[in-house]
């Protein structure tokens, strides 16, 4: 399994090198123009710019503005991973069954991708984002999101959000490489426009949500986890 993961990981990174540096720098540039922008403004957080969303007073009064910043960072993961891993088994199947591998555990190794990447870009654009927000108030605060108190709780909800989006497309990349995308895109749009409390991207807007619990976080990896099972089934029931 070490050596599938090694020559697998070999061949994903030259997959998604590009689009992950790519991708990854819009949102961190994004993040310090908007710093530079706003700086010295206390009154200001880029956590707010970003993951404000919309209220479910907006929602209801039907004055809901699009969250440009909100919809771009869940939405810049899943252009990340596109068809990648697909393209990554049509490419490479020969060499890999060559070498005694199978799809399924290909699969398995798949989801360690997704964490994987979800882990760095969802990292990465928080940790700018508490820089940027040192550099608007100048001070010595690392962290502070007006909004909660909870700014580690919140970067776990964001992470798992990000994976349950790239669980969603995985699985119906596994039916259609475009409902791969056109599924995650619309569920981000419903969200933004209604109210439904299952919904757990409610928990990744601000404007909804101001305080945190543990057992919403667990809402969140419970449904990761079995969204995680449902791949790993459904690839395995397609690669027989």
């Amino acid at each position: 399994m070490k050596a599938l993961i090694k020559v697998q990981f070999y061949y994903f990174r030259q997959l998604v090198q590009k689009r992950f540096l790519y991708l990854m720098m819009v949102i961190i540039l994004t993040e310090i123009i908007l710093a530079i922008q706003l700086k010295d403004n206390p009154q200001t957080s880029m956590f707010s710019l970003f993951f404000y969303g919309t209220s479910f007073h907006d929602v209801a009064s039907n004055r809901v503005q699009i969250p440009v910043l909100w919809f771009c960072f869940f939405t810049i993961p899943l252009f990340i991973i596109g068809n990648s891993l697909q393209a990554l088994w049509g490419k490479y199947s020969v060499q890999l069954r060559g070498k005694g591998f199978s799809q399924f555990q290909f699969g398995i190794i798949n989801t360690f991708f997704l964490y994987l990447i979800a882990f760095a870009y969802t990292s990465i654009a928080f940790a700018i984002a508490s820089f940027c927000q040192k550099l608007i108030t100048g001070t010595h605060t690392w962290l502070q999101i007006s909004e909660t108190h909870h700014p580690f709780l919140f970067f776990a909800i964001l992470l798992g959000s990000v994976l349950v989006l790239l669980f969603i497309q995985q699985i119906c990349a596994l039916f259609s490489p475009i409902a791969g995308i056109v599924i995650p895109i619309i569920i981000l749009i419903v969200s933004i426009y209604t109210s439904v409390k299952w919904n757990l991207l409610n928990l990744a807007m601000l404007a909804r949500f101001s305080y945190y619990s543990n057992f919403d976080c667990f809402y969140i990896y419970i449904t990761l986890i079995i969204l995680n099972a449902g791949y790993l089934i459904i690839y395995k029931k397609k690669s027989l």
